[in-house]
């Protein structure tokens, strides 16, 4: 049996379409996290076909090599030069990555957030900016990276710093960012973003990212968190728990130490326990970390 031209284009570009969720998967590929923002490694920020296809206008480069690729001579590049070290305060420097980001949606440029293998300093800029820019919790925030590019592992100390970000600064940086940038213009994209996320997550039923349209409440940008969830394999629970997100790493750390771990999730099904993605996550930079106490 012959197919016709039309239908072997067909398939051929549903193959490609395969290949490229395939790609991304693997983290050989950019990925979008939200509609114009990007997340990829070195080799991404540097493939100009990549460049070209998801019309990235902005980069930012964090990783701390100085050679300049000549494909970034024509676009936008925002440089950090930090090393993927748990010790580094990459905190301090949010309020510029952010500006800079949503400055770039702001005017419809696609944005790409690099490091060398985007997976930990890239993520941590990309969970910072969607902390400051949406409702999300800590929790939903690094759960929604982690859904669109599942290789990402932001080191231990960047993940403390993004907690204590999401408690006590976020708030501020927001407003800070809102009045920066216009009102009006932030609160647009706020609900672009909204609506975005919530569409992404209609027909989806076993993902991590199925609390995400309700973590956001029914306040305007400027008046904060609202009743917002969190990410969980156990289901959509309060944003405002008993103990801080501090108080509940360290109490994580202790129950690992320990050896404990909780029951089996709720609707798991059967005897077999589940971990937390955080907690599993959490455990293997412990087990890695280990060499320091030697």
């Amino acid at each position: 049996m012959v197919l016709s031209p039309s239908l072997q284009h067909n398939d051929q570009s549903s193959a490609l379409r395969g290949l490229g969720r395939f790609r991304r998967r693997l983290g050989t590929e950019m990925c979008e996290i939200v509609p114009g923002l990007y997340l990829g490694s070195l080799r991404d920020a540097t493939d100009e076909e990549q460049l070209k296809r998801n019309k990235i206008k902005s980069i930012v480069s964090v990783h701390d090599l100085t050679a300049i690729h000549p494909l970034h001579e024509s676009l936008r590049v925002f440089r950090l030069p930090l090393s993927d070290c748990p010790s580094v305060d990459i905190a301090k420097h949010f309020s510029e990555t952010n500006e800079f980001i949503h400055s770039s949606r702001l005017r419809d440029e696609n944005v790409l957030v690099h490091c060398l293998a985007g997976v930990s300093r890239s993520a941590a800029v990309v969970t910072a900016y969607l902390l400051t820019v949406t409702d999300l919790s800590y929790f939903s925030a690094i759960s929604l990276v982690s859904a669109r590019r599942p290789l990402i592992n932001p080191n231990f100390g960047f993940r403390m710093q993004l907690a204590k970000y999401s408690e006590k600064y976020v708030k501020r940086e927001r407003d800070r960012l809102r009045s920066s940038l216009g009102a009006a213009s932030f609160d647009l994209q706020f609900t672009a973003d909204k609506l975005a996320l919530q569409g992404a997550n209609r027909g989806r039923s076993s993902s991590a990212t199925d609390v995400f349209s309700s973590s956001y409440g029914s306040s305007s940008p400027s008046t904060g968190f609202t009743s917002l969830g969190r990410a969980s394999t156990y289901g959509t629970v309060p944003h405002k728990p008993s103990l801080s997100i501090l108080q509940q790493h360290r109490l994580r750390r202790s129950i690992l130490a320990s050896g404990g771990g909780g029951g089996a999730p709720t609707g798991g099904g059967g005897g077999h326990r589940q971990s937390h993605p955080f907690v599993q996550t959490f455990s293997d930079m412990m087990g890695r970390m280990s060499f320091i106490d030697d």
